[in-house]
């Protein structure tokens, strides 16, 4: 019988840990349901296998004793199963497929549940301390031609490839099965480790991980360097023995992995990295002109576009005017083109207020500017002009332009050139400003018929107007002295004709009379572990690296599918959780900074919270 337990216990000893003691978890957990086995609760003692036999529709459950920080492991073979402890109130500690490892919360009486995965059969069940011997060793098996050689500690985590020696790469693929690669090397306690894969085919991220002589894992990756590489950074290695490196990744992916040895911590060159947020770059664009939609009403400075397919043809386009307001409404050929138009405004009570025919060079008609008497909805009556026929462009403005487009980024201290090329338009050029800047902004006419104004405007309320000028320049030269900015942001410097009256070109020039003092850069970080995953509804999933006392950390979760609302906790090596996020100010996104307590293996825990999906998970230094 010792033997035979002794046999079971190693095969139990080299079973895979899976799950992870989790705390408090921040979303109920709903335990499954199961048929129960008609029997009572067994005992399961220490050190010393049982036997049972189950059919696929029962489960059994075993009962122990155990105290507060108890670090033990469960392991099943014979069948496939699910492995799940609870206390005696049904409290969920923690769950796994054939094995798992956990430090105990309580002193209390456990509950371990058997639940087999496919067809049932006859199991044995092993339970032992992972932080200490057996109390009484089983005799020492003598040797014996035809004992076979015991399964290496490793063997469960995927196939062998090769030993791996400091300072050497090895390049391999994974085959089309997918299963993970597994290298050894010779470790010894107080050495300093970095351990890179390098995908160099396939599409696939390459993801690593290190275990220990023991098979726990002590840290992971899957890409903090890039999309194609995947690195652990100065891992130091507990104990003395053989240490086992997993490289994970989609059949066929080639891969280069490569080991480092040092005997001391080598130096990490930290980079600014602007930590995400939810607010977006800022930008500013207009409408691409669209097909006008039979009664609804144009826009200010949104034009649409019409088709006259025949004389007689007759658009009606209504908008809405305050009293007093000014308003410019234009009218003109689109996509190549020759139609000419003629237009008559037509107010609230039905009365013509304004009416006109083709007046510019470029065969454009522009009203402007018209006084709206009365509030109100307008309506505009386009008809071809002299039976001409084609697509057109039509549209309104508050003021005394109509349509607008982005002229792009204005630099500072150069000359931005611009051209108004009909009347109505108004050119809109971007510029990103701090809080405080003091900033003088002048629009030159290029020719001597062009007569500019300009104005400056918040991009997110492009009605409040901060400053204006027509010809405080000199010689129809528009300039604005002095404008404060108050907030930080994106703004608009528009420039457009005085009084829709002339077309021409214009130089741009804004410069700083005063520079805001420069934002806080963002913090100084270095990766130390990201790896893109997912993780179903009411599921956990864990990501351990390798901490040192004092380390400063930033920890975050992104989510990549529509609808996750990721949880993230931290888990310290003795089991507790030390730091918990859910959603940051502006997202569902968690966001944690947290000050490592000690030294060891830590656990990024990630899950929705009553939802699943893909995500990214970061762990980065700050420095």
């Amino acid at each position: 019988m010792k033997i035979k337990t002794l046999i079971i216990l190693l095969i139990l000893a080299a079973c895979q840990n899976t799950s992870t003691y989790e705390g408090e978890l921040p979303t109920r957990f709903i335990p499954p349901t199961f048929t129960p086995r008609p029997q009572q609760s067994r005992p399961l003692p220490f050190w010393e296998a049982q036997e049972s036999t189950l059919q696929p529709d029962m489960v059994d459950t075993w009962l122990f004793e155990a105290q507060l920080g108890d670090s033990i492991r469960l392991g099943v073979v014979g069948i496939n199963a699910e492995i799940i402890l609870q206390t005696q109130t049904e409290r969920f500690i923690a769950s796994g497929i054939d094995s798992l490892e956990v430090t105990l919360p309580e002193e209390t009486q456990y509950r371990v549940i058997v639940r087999p995965l496919d067809s049932g059969g006859t199991y044995q069940i092993g339970l032992r301390y992972t932080d200490r011997p057996a109390v009484d060793e089983p005799t020492r098996i003598p040797e014996v031609v035809g004992v076979p050689t015991p399964t290496p500690i490793y063997a469960s985590l995927g196939a062998f490839i090769s030993r791996i020696e400091p300072q050497q790469t090895i390049g391999e693929t994974i085959g089309e099965n997918g299963t993970a690669h597994i290298y050894t090397f010779e470790g010894y306690a107080g050495h300093f480790v970095q351990i890179e894969a390098r995908r160099v085919s396939g599409a696939s991220t390459p993801r690593i991980a290190l275990y220990d002589p023991q098979a726990r894992i002590i840290a992971t990756d899957g890409g903090s360097v890039s999309t194609d590489i995947a690195r652990l950074n100065n891992i130091i290695l507990p104990i003395d023995g053989l240490y086992s490196i997993q490289i994970i990744g989609e059949a066929n992916m080639g891969y280069a992995v490569t080991l480092l040895l040092y005997d001391r911590i080598a130096p990490i060159t930290p980079t600014i990295v602007q930590i995400p947020t939810a607010t977006p770059i800022p930008t500013y664009s207009v409408n691409t002109p669209a097909p006008a939609t039979f009664g609804n009403r144009l826009e200010s400075h949104q034009p649409v576009l019409g088709f006259a397919d025949s004389p007689s043809h007759v658009g009606i386009y209504p908008f809405y005017a305050s009293a007093g307001e000014i308003l410019t409404i234009g009218a003109g050929a689109a996509n190549g083109s020759t139609v000419q138009l003629q237009m008559e405004i037509v107010d609230p009570d039905g009365v013509i207020v304004a009416r006109s025919t083709p007046t510019d060079s470029n065969g454009d008609t522009v009203i402007t500017p018209l006084r709206a008497e009365l509030e109100g909805v307008y309506q505009i009556f386009v008809t071809p002009f002299n039976g001409q026929i084609g697509a057109y462009l039509i549209g309104y403005g508050s003021g005394t332009t109509w349509v607008e487009t982005v002229a792009g980024q204005a630099i500072r201290d150069e000359q931005n050139r611009g051209v108004i090329t009909r009347r109505g338009l108004r050119d809109t050029w971007t510029v990103e400003l701090q809080a405080g800047d003091i900033i003088t902004i002048a629009a030159t006419p290029g020719d001597i018929v062009f007569d500019p104004v300009v104005e400056i405007v918040y991009a997110d309320e492009p009605n409040t107007i901060l400053a204006a000028d027509d010809n405080s320049g000199g010689n129809r030269a528009a300039y604005i002295q002095r404008v404060e900015i108050n907030r930080s942001g994106l703004y608009l410097i528009r420039v457009r004709a005085a009084q829709a009256g002339t077309l021409g070109p214009y130089l741009l020039v804004w410069r700083y009379i005063n520079v805001a003092p420069t934002p806080t850069p963002p913090p100084a970080t270095a990766p130390v572990m990201v790896i893109v995953d997912r993780v179903p509804e009411s599921a956990y999933q864990f990501y351990p690296f390798q901490g040192r006392t004092g380390q400063r950390l930033i920890i975050q979760v992104e989510a990549m599918s529509e609808g996750f609302d990721p949880v993230v906790a931290l888990i310290a090596p003795d089991g507790n959780v030390i730091a918990e996020g859910d959603d940051s100010p502006d997202s569902l996104n968690p966001y944690v900074e947290v000050v490592l307590p000690v030294d060891g293996t830590y656990q990024v825990r990630v899950n929705g919270y009553l939802t699943g999906g893909d995500f990214r998970v970061m762990v980065l230094q700050r420095f």
